[in-house]
């Protein structure tokens, strides 16, 4: 019998030959910053050289001043990245979620981890060691490029970050800082965009260099003016575009 293409047999023979990276690892692999534009070989290549790590919540998966000596991926949970100033001060540089990565400098030789990075639920993670990175990087060139450009963004971002605690009024750092973390870990919902990891006043008073009292303070307001809902350890953005005039707002 021939087929015409519009059978249920055909259909599901259609779907099951196109279909690509049916490992969602894979999948997460090659939606990474690191790992993107390799090929499904390539990325089978690259999957087989790692180990699979778990971490329960608040375990660290790596301290800051240790040698570093891995790379790491999350597959799943989210890691919270903290440095610690020498005057024991803690601040928070960013969230990790499924696809995130930390301690690429792991590929050169002679380098500490510039943070620590903390489990927030329970976890799993990728891990290549460095040499086996730098194998990698050399095997694909695109690996390194990728690892290039990647580190070149997240300086920019730093750079921008930290020209706003000099020239910026609190109000919009907070903003600013909101609108990163919903757009990095927002899970959109009927009510807004739900910032979807443990965020206490703590942590995005360390964020956004700013203390704890402003921002309670400012979040006290914008509540009232349903810009934002909060709970416990939680921030629903409800207006973004409310979020986005104070950003851009000019003294």
């Amino acid at each position: 019998m021939v087929h015409d293409g519009s059978s249920a047999e055909e259909t599901i023979y259609r779907r099951a030959t196109s279909c690509v990276m049916i490992d969602p690892i894979l999948h997460i692999l090659a939606d990474s910053s690191v790992f993107q534009g390799l090929s499904e070989r390539e990325l089978q290549d690259v999957r087989e050289a790692a180990t699979m790590r778990r971490y329960v919540a608040g375990e660290l998966m790596v301290r800051q001043g240790d040698p570093a000596l891995a790379f790491h991926m999350l597959i799943c949970g989210h890691a919270k990245l903290v440095q610690v100033t020498p005057d024991g001060h803690q601040v928070l540089i960013r969230y990790a979620r499924p696809g995130h990565s930390f301690g690429l400098r792991s590929a050169l030789s002679g380098f500490e981890y510039s943070l620590s990075a903390e489990a927030i639920d329970d976890s799993r993670a990728l891990v290549w060691y460095g040499e086996v990175l730098a194998q990698l990087m050399e095997r694909y060139s695109r690996i390194a490029f990728n690892g290039m450009r990647m580190m070149t963004l997240r300086n920019v971002e730093m750079q921008l970050r930290y020209q706003e605690l000099l020239t910026e009024p609190v109000e919009q750092r907070v903003a600013q800082a909101l609108l990163r973390l919903s757009n990095d870990m927002g899970q959109k919902t009927k009510e807004g965009i739900l910032i979807d990891v443990p965020l206490s006043r703590e942590d995005l008073a360390e964020y956004s260099g700013t203390t704890l009292y402003s921002v309670s303070r400012i979040l006290r307001q914008w509540e009232n003016a349903g810009v934002v809902r909060t709970g416990r350890e939680r921030v629903l953005v409800r207006s973004q575009d409310s979020l986005l005039d104070i950003a851009a707002a000019t003294i």
